[in-house]
């Protein structure tokens, strides 16, 4: 349908990192200049060139209809250039020019659609979820409807993520032309429906669910599934039949096809597809084999004793996550890191107890690389789990510092209920990487801490040498601001 850009895990997701103190409650963001694009129709019939203009936040648009002649047109993105050039994009002169103008906003995304041609902007570029976030161009290029945050939800729906430019509120959407609806999801599992003629907004009944699961594309599939898995409070009854072929339909993107099954599992279905899973455990793509790795114990009876290891393959795949903690230039491949962290959230979560006690498992092994073990961690801890499981302990405790360090982040950036507890113990009993405490508690004193740190200061004492000096240094100084709090 459209070139869908992934930017609510940006956020979502950098939320899970800390260097040494807590991320801030609304991160900093910033933006490049809007990417030039063309966008197609589903047919490729028509199609809508959307370019930057000045002053920025400003653009305009082309709506096209394909001349008979020539095939179906595909959507593009320009080369990123700063001089904007987007000669690949261009309108076929060829081509009949509907209309043109200026756009009401930037989108972050838009659709084409094909009968009658308009072009529905979602969105607004550089102000997500601050502006109007679904507009519908009619075929003369005029406004036909407008809809913020506020018409849809009444309010800043759940779940939402702030930073300085924006509200991170969408899990997807989508356009079904066929219905007459577009539909948008939130990261709270709302859905909101609006008609495409004349835009009338209404949260879909049970009934309108399939509909809408069987109108989406691939990405708008996923994300359905992902939230119909999680809504348990709807009548998902309804959608078994639809989603048991998904689940079957070899052709369907892996993707999907995992999603259906895990939904059928849910609804009661003993659908059996263990062998597309395993493989999944194998695919390029981390969020694939991440998903597929942590649903793949549904598909084995637990208790088969003779029956294959369920956490070896979860391993297998987190042994392959870059490092998350580790100072990073490159702010992409932190984002990039935080994506796959929330994708492996996104795949333990619904499966509750089941998922916590695979992690508990993990983290009972004392053989896990590093990367492995903080990883695991950062999930353990993000999913409300207040423990810390003996071997994550005492590699905190005996090191080495680098590992210790990078677990003390980790608990840091997930903040689960009781970590000001849990710090406060670890420090009294003392860790490999007490220099990353003194720093937390040096930015946001405690009172509490006094005494532990008091214990920290007394062990570096004893250390020789620069690295004794150094950690005496920042040991005292966060003495001093926990003791004028």
């Amino acid at each position: 349908m459209s070139m869908k850009t992934p930017f609510a895990w940006l956020v979502v997701g950098c939320g899970l990192w800390a260097s040494t103190s807590a991320p801030p409650t609304e991160p900093r963001d910033s933006w490049g200049p809007f990417r030039n694009r063309r966008v197609a129709s589903a047919s490729g019939r028509h199609y809508a060139v959307l370019r930057r203009g000045q002053p920025p936040g400003s653009g305009r648009f082309e709506l096209v209809e394909r001349r008979l002649a020539a095939g179906p047109i595909r959507s593009l993105l320009a080369p990123p250039a700063r001089d904007g050039g987007d000669a690949a994009i261009a309108r076929d002169r060829a081509d009949r020019l509907l209309c043109e103008g200026a756009l009401p906003h930037l989108p972050m995304d838009a659709a084409v659609l094909g009968g009658p041609p308009g072009i529905l902007l979602f969105d607004t570029y550089a102000r997500v979820g601050r502006a109007r976030v679904l507009t519908l161009l009619d075929s003369e290029g005029r406004v036909a409807w407008s809809h913020d945050l506020d018409d849809l939800f009444g309010e800043v729906p759940e779940g939402t993520v702030h930073t300085t430019s924006s509200s991170w509120w969408s899990a997807g959407w989508g356009v079904d032309e066929a219905r007459g609806v577009a539909w948008v999801l939130t990261l709270g599992d709302e859905f909101r429906m609006v008609r495409l003629r004349g835009g009338a907004i209404s949260e879909p009944g049970a009934e309108e669910l399939p509909g809408l699961l069987a109108g989406a594309d691939a990405e708008g599939r996923v994300a359905l599934l992902d939230a119909f898995q999680r809504r348990d409070d709807l009548d998902r009854q309804i959608l078994h039949p639809l989603v048991h072929d998904l689940a079957l339909d070899e052709g369907a993107p892996i993707e999907v096809r995992m999603r259906a099954a895990v939904l059928c599992r849910e609804l009661g279905d003993r659908l059996d597809l263990r062998d597309p899973f395993v493989a999944a455990t194998r695919h390029e793509s981390m969020s694939v084999a991440l998903y597929a790795a942590a649903n793949l114990p549904r598909f084995f009876d637990s208790e088969d004793p003779a029956g294959p290891d369920p956490v070896a393959p979860l391993l297998e795949v987190l042994g392959r996550l870059p490092q998350p903690l580790e100072a990073r230039a490159d702010l992409w491949a932190l984002l990039e890191s935080a994506k796959l962290t929330r994708s492996a959230l996104d795949a333990l979560r619904p499966l509750g107890a089941q998922g916590i006690e695979l992690l508990r498992a993990a983290l009972e092994r004392d053989d896990l690389e590093s990367v492995v073990q903080v990883s695991l961690a950062v999930l353990w801890w993000s999913l409300g789990q207040t423990s810390v499981p003996d071997p994550v302990r005492a590699a905190i405790v005996e090191g080495p510092e680098q590992r210790a360090g990078d677990l003390l982040r980790a608990l840091l950036g997930t903040e689960p209920d009781g970590s000001r507890r849990l710090l406060l113990e670890l420090l009294r009993e003392g860790t490999a990487a007490d220099r990353t405490l003194a720093d937390h508690f040096a930015l946001s004193p405690d009172p509490a801490a006094a005494e532990p740190l008091e214990r920290a200061l007394a062990r570096a004492a004893r250390l020789e040498g620069d690295a004794g000096e150094g950690l005496r240094s920042r040991v005292a100084r966060a003495l001093d601001a926990c003791r004028q709090k």
